[in-house]
Parts: C-alpha cells; sequence; structure tokens
C-alpha cells in the first residue's frame, strides 16, 4: 500500500503487504520488504534495505545504503551505510568497504554524465 504523497525512487521495489505511509521519500534502488511499515514523513535513502515486517515510525530519516534487520522497529536516525537490527534497532556496524566503493563508483561516474542527464542523477542518484 502506497498512500498520496510518497515519493518513490526510479527503480524502488516495494514488497507485497509493504505500507509505505503519505510524505514518506523511498530514495533510488531502495527496496522495503513483505510486511515492513513505514510510518508518515520517513526519508529511507538510496540503495537501502528494510527487511521483511520491520515497522519504522514517523519521522525517521534512514540514510543511504544502510540495512535494516528483519523485524527490526526504528525508532530514531540511521547514517548512512550502517547496518542496524533489533526492537529498538541498533546500529551494529558500519560498513566502510562499501562506502569506499559506492563513494568512488560515484566520483567515477559523475565527470561522464552528459548535461541532459546530470539532473536525472542529482534527482534518482543522490551523487555529492
Amino acid at each position: 500500500i502506497v498512500q498520496p504523497g510518497a515519493i518513490i525512487g526510479a527503480h524502488a521495489l516495494i514488497n507485497t503487504g509493504a505500507s509505505v505511509d503519505h510524505d514518506n521519500t523511498i530514495g533510488a534502488f531502495a527496496h522495503i520488504s513483505p510486511q515492513a511499515a513505514l510510518c508518515g514523513h520517513v526519508e529511507v535513502g538510496e540503495g537501502t534495505h528494510v527487511g521483511a515486517a520491520s515497522t519504522v515510525i514517523p519521522k525517521v530519516k534512514i540514510g543511504r545504503w544502510v540495512t535494516i534487520g528483519a523485524g527490526s522497529v526504528v525508532l530514531s536516525d540511521i547514517p548512512d551505510f550502517s547496518v542496524a537490527y533489533g526492537n529498538p534497532a541498533r546500529i551494529v556496524r558500519v560498513d566502510l568497504a562499501l562506502q569506499e566503493l559506492v563513494g568512488g563508483l560515484s566520483k567515477l561516474a559523475a565527470p561522464g554524465i552528459s548535461k541532459r542527464n546530470r539532473r536525472n542523477v542529482k534527482e534518482y542518484g543522490n551523487y555529492r
């Protein structure tokens, strides 16, 4: 279920039974697993995976390339490249290798993008 006002990024996947409430923002390539519930005004970053049957309370920001474990209850913001799980969800590690890989890819990809496509990269790719 996707409520009005939700913004879904390019190639994001919202599985069966997942609930995306009003005014949420789902980044490009994000994956919302079955039975996950995202309450209102939640931000999910690019490439993030929200595990099955997880719950994210309103006004929480989940960063880019984050993994939220199945059945987690996310009560506070989760920074980029983190792995978090539990009730309440706690950060168990930060994936520095992934951070380096994604950072390197964005640096390699950005200069070769045509002017016509730069808007799409900014809008969907979240390259900084």
